[in-house]
């Protein structure tokens, strides 16, 4: 994973991790539809292995996959000094797993199925958050 920390013209970044290459496919063209640059992963390892990550940016991350799950690519990804949202998806996770996402810094949660608007929203939001870091030369943290 690196980490160029580009601005640009301010390219949109969403950094989508899903193992299901279905949900993962239909989430990625809805928001290539919205203009903004999706960087497709099949699993957290894929992702640390092969990102090259740039800002602003919001993580679109499963929170339950095989190997790494949502939550420890969380925490791996704020050990890194990587700052921008995440936003978990889930349509098996617990209450108690919102929980400690929401606790570690988690932007938000989303229950599949979720519908576009929700999702196209929550995503806005969370890159206008990151933008604004950038511009204010912040670090994009995600706590309270």
């Amino acid at each position: 994973m690196t980490d160029s920390c580009k601005t640009g013209a301010l390219q949109r970044h969403v950094y989508l991790i899903d193992d299901d290459a279905a949900v993962r496919n239909a989430i990625a063209r809805s928001l290539e539809r919205l203009d903004h640059k999706v960087h497709r992963f099949e699993s957290a390892n894929s992702f640390l292995e092969g990102a090259s990550l740039s800002r602003p940016a919001v993580m679109l991350v499963d929170m339950r996959m095989p190997g790494i799950s949502g939550i420890e690519l969380q925490v791996k990804l704020a050990a890194a000094g990587w700052h921008s949202p995440v936003i978990f998806i889930s349509g098996e996770s617990t209450a108690t797993q919102s929980a400690i996402a929401r606790e570690q810094g988690a932007f938000g949660f989303l229950s599949k199925p979720f519908g576009l608007e929700e999702l196209a929203r929550m995503v806005d939001a969370a890159l206008e958050k990151d933008a604004l870091s950038l511009a204010t030369g912040g670090r994009g943290d995600q706590g309270p």
